[in-house]
């Protein structure tokens, strides 16, 4: 699981081993890595906002546990070339694949600043090999994509 002590990259790279799956309720089918690349940090959290207020609320409250107390990690590159601020954060799934790739989609579809990107990597129990299913938005578009 993401632990406050990981770099950026050592997040990005992380996927969940079946001991991690064995620390979480029965009732969690799978964890999603959320990234969030904004301008600022105002807009990053705007994301997150849009994400969990209606009309999206109730079905982010009955597909992931817990998803209000969710810690999130946030990384400044305010001096960077083209300044951004990424936030990242895992919550605990309790839905199913297809459920959780529309709710995703649609969030990211209608997320309110189109400067903002995001990329939400989910890892489900069920999937063979550690694969993931990877939504994520590009150049204006939302697309999804298993990695292996």
């Amino acid at each position: 699981m993401l632990q406050r002590t990981m770099s950026l990259k050592e997040m990005m790279d992380y996927r969940p081993a079946a001991a991690d799956f064995a620390l979480c309720p029965e009732a969690v089918t799978g964890l999603m890595r959320l990234c969030v690349v904004a301008p600022d940090k105002e807009k990053a959290y705007d994301f997150l906002r849009h994400m969990m207020n209606p009309p999206y609320r109730q079905l982010a409250l009955r597909s992931f546990d817990d998803c209000l107390n969710t810690v999130h990690y946030d990384f400044d590159g305010s001096q960077a070339s083209k300044p951004t601020f990424i936030l990242m954060a895992e919550y605990r799934v309790i839905t199913d694949k297809p459920s959780l790739q529309a709710l995703m989609e649609t969030v990211i579809e209608t997320r309110t600043d189109a400067e903002t990107d995001v990329i939400a990597d989910c890892f489900m129990k069920s999937d063979e090999g550690g694969s993931c299913l990877r939504i994520y938005s590009h150049e204006g578009q939302v697309h999804a994509a298993m990695l292996g």
